[in-house]
């Protein structure tokens, strides 16, 4: 297991911290301890700090230790209790691929725990979201972003608008549904949608494309714009509904003032219908 707060024993060296599994639970030479002890720090970009105690290194080499004691093991299961949550944010990303990377090279099952969404969404195969102790979905990373299961859900992963959809067909997996003052053909395979149910339509803001105001698409007006850096936020108002679109490369594209008209293009293979 390799936990949040690192657990590392603050007295002994890294090099005993990380011996000491094999020491009390596989009682090997020392010769043998050594050497896996020095491939494993190596593996991690330890090398050179046997020596050292906790308390002299970085949060990301601690974190380093604990995962390192937790691997020696050769564990056919690997646990992780928000291994990444004390570290700066450049440093988590940094732990994350390497975590990742590991655990892809020695093929060890893991179960990791994180309340962060972009964490949680990078390092796996499948994601487990839970909701006061109870499973609300069980799916790819791709799956629970694009297919949520919920509104819970697709809340918890980014950012999204929830558009009442009205609607008016249902053929197979065929919904006809006005959104926006837009008629769109929406394929939902093994949908529960009903003509009779109030139904909420998940639209991720990456998905919409900003048009000149003369173009074919859903009247809007920008209602306020922050600039993000790699992108700007724009929230606008359509249909008497509030609508957050992320604008990639403003320095490309530039950025529209508040009170802009303009028209939003949208693709009806991103929209995902909820019974909500």
């Amino acid at each position: 297991m390799v936990f949040q707060s690192y657990a590392l024993f603050p007295h002994m060296t890294i090099f005993n911290n990380i011996a000491y599994g094999l020491r009390i639970k596989k009682k090997m030479p020392r010769a043998q301890i050594k050497d896996k002890v020095v491939n494993i720090m190596a593996s991690v970009g330890l090398e050179g700090m046997e020596d050292r105690m906790p308390g002299q290194l970085s949060g990301g080499q601690q974190q380093r230790v604990a995962l390192s004691r937790a691997l020696i093991n050769e564990p056919s299961v690997l646990l992780f209790d928000e291994p990444l949550s004390n570290l700066d944010a450049r440093l988590r990303v940094q732990m994350r691929d390497e975590i990742r990377r590991i655990q892809q090279s020695l093929s060890i099952t893991s179960i990791y725990v994180t309340h962060d969404q972009e964490e949680a969404v990078c390092i796996s195969d499948r994601i487990v979201v839970m909701r006061e102790g109870i499973i609300e979905q069980v799916g790819t990373p791709r799956d629970i972003y694009e297919r949520p299961a919920s509104c819970f859900v697709a809340s918890f992963f980014g950012k999204v608008n929830f558009v009442p959809a009205e609607i008016q067909s249902i053929d197979g997996d065929n919904i006809k549904a006005r959104i926006l003052g837009g008629e769109f053909t929406i394929i939902q395979p093994g949908h529960k949608i009903r003509l009779d149910r109030r139904v909420e339509a998940v639209l991720r803001p990456e998905a919409l494309e900003i048009l000149p105001e003369n173009a074919d698409g859903i009247p809007a007006t920008v209602s306020r714009a922050v600039y993000m850096g790699s992108d700007i936020e724009y929230t606008f108002t359509a249909a008497g509904q509030k609508i957050l679109v992320q604008a990639p490369n403003p320095k490309v594209a530039g950025m529209l003032q508040e009170g802009t008209d303009v028209k939003l293009q949208l693709d009806p293979g991103a929209l995902h219908l909820l019974d909500s």
